[in-house]
Formats: structure tokens, C-alpha cells, sequence
């Protein structure tokens, strides 16, 4: 409020929220094309999420086109710790922001598959920084696998990942190799766009 004239402004939190949305807009809009592409290359399921707090949040998606496929809804949710989708992002956080994950989550058990050892998640984070992909088999939801990868902004800031999903035959089947590279070239295809380049990706201590 000015005092003199009585009258409302924006504040800083508006101009924050605004820049926030404006951004995950523009990763939506740029990765549009290359969901569609996953599904016609893949007949998959191709999911584009964003973090939020101590999740990813799904904000696209593209269905595939078989008879029996995964379905999903924008809006729905994913832990960090758990899903390829998830995963793809929290291996690029900052070591105190994984710890503070570990510590409130507490890595709780999901499913069958869900990784609950503090050591293993660190080995699982490591493992997706030096092979640039993530991969899930049962974490979240029982039977449901799937292959993502991490999106990186201007700044060199992971803030989205992009992956596919389907039944374990399929997804980690005579195909995992080609939906590997898909999900690893969509995703370098849309950090691009949006302005990252390769050099400007942050460095992590691994623990000891």
C-alpha cells in the first residue's frame, strides 16, 4: 500500500509468483512438441513434471495410444525420492536440500521397489548425475516403470524432468536402450531451447 496516495501495488511475493509461472509456462510450451514426439516414437505415455516443494508435479502429458497404457492427470503428484520422473530432478538438487528431503520424508515405503536406505538413495542420485537418466520399476505404483530425465534452465538450474511410462516388458524390454536415448535427446533438446548449454551444469560433491 503507498501511504500517501491509499492506493494497492503488486508486492514482491506477486512478482515471485509471476516469475514462477512464467517460467514453468515456458518450459510447458517448449516441451509441447517433444511429448508428442515421445508418444509417436515410443507409443508410451510421456509425462513432463516440475518440482514443487518435496515433489514433482505433473503439468503435461501426452497418452499413449495402446489399449492398455498408463493414465495420468495434470496436477498429480510425485515424491522426489520415488519415480523416475521425481528422481530426475532430486539428483540434481543441492546436497543440504536432499538431506533436508531425506529428514522430513523419511524415505517412506510406497511400494514394493520404493527406496527407503539413506546410502542407496545418494548411490541412485549418483548413478542418474553420471548417466544423465533416471529409471523406476515399481517405486510409486505397482507395475508401473518408466525413464526420465532432467531439464535444465538458462541458469544451469535443473527445474523439470521429462520421461515415459508403460509396463516393465516394454519400458525395460528389447527397447529400453532406444527410450533411453529418446528421453536423455528430449530432454537435452528442450534445455536447449529454453537456453542451457552443457557447460554450465553445477558440479556435486558425492557424499563420503
Amino acid at each position: 500500500k503507498n501511504e500517501k496516495t491509499n492506493k494497492f501495488y503488486p508486492g514482491l511475493n506477486a512478482l515471485k509468483l509471476g516469475l514462477l509461472a512464467a517460467e514453468k509456462t515456458s518450459v510447458i510450451e517448449v516441451a509441447s512438441s517433444y511429448l508428442e514426439s515421445m508418444v509417436a516414437r515410443s507409443h508410451e505415455t510421456a509425462v513432463l513434471t516440475v518440482p514443487d516443494g518435496l515433489q514433482v508435479v505433473c503439468v503435461d502429458v501426452r497418452h499413449s495410444p495402446r489399449a492398455w497404457r498408463i493414465t495420468t492427470n495434470k496436477g498429480a503428484t510425485l515424491p522426489l525420492y520415488a519415480g523416475a520422473p521425481g528422481k530426475a530432478v532430486l539428483a540434481f538438487k543441492e546436497r543440504a536440500f536432499i538431506d533436508r528431503l531425506i529428514q522430513i520424508t523419511g524415505l517412506l515405503k510406497l511400494n514394493k521397489n520404493t527406496i527407503t536406505g539413506v546410502e542407496q538413495l545418494y548411490a541412485e542420485l549418483a548413478a542418474i548425475r553420471r548417466e544423465g537418466f533416471s529409471k523406476s520399476d515399481s517405486e510409486c505404483i505397482c507395475d508401473i516403470c518408466s525413464v526420465g530425465a532432467p531439464i535444465f534452465d538458462h541458469k544451469g538450474d535443473v527445474i523439470a524432468s521429462v520421461a515415459v511410462a508403460g509396463s516393465s516388458d516394454r519400458i525395460f524390454g528389447e527397447n529400453n536402450q532406444e527410450l533411453i536415448q529418446l528421453v536423455k535427446e528430449s530432454a537435452r533438446g528442450i534445455s536447449a531451447e529454453l537456453g542451457y548449454v552443457e557447460s554450465q551444469r553445477k558440479h556435486f560433491d558425492e557424499p563420503a
